[in-house]
């Protein structure tokens, strides 16, 4: 691998979608593959 590993996060995966437009400290929830849902912190923005 050539880039750092955890550091990066596809707008092709529902994450990486839902990251688009958050801001520091907003949350998202979204099912997970198991039926719960999960639930998603924005920290910090580098």
């Amino acid at each position: 691998m050539t880039s750092p590993i955890g550091l990066f996060l596809p707008i092709t995966t529902f994450r990486g979608l839902a990251l688009i437009g958050l801001s520091e400290g907003h949350e998202f929830s979204l099912p997970g593959q198991d039926g719960l849902e999960e639930t998603v912190l924005l920290e910090k923005v580098l």
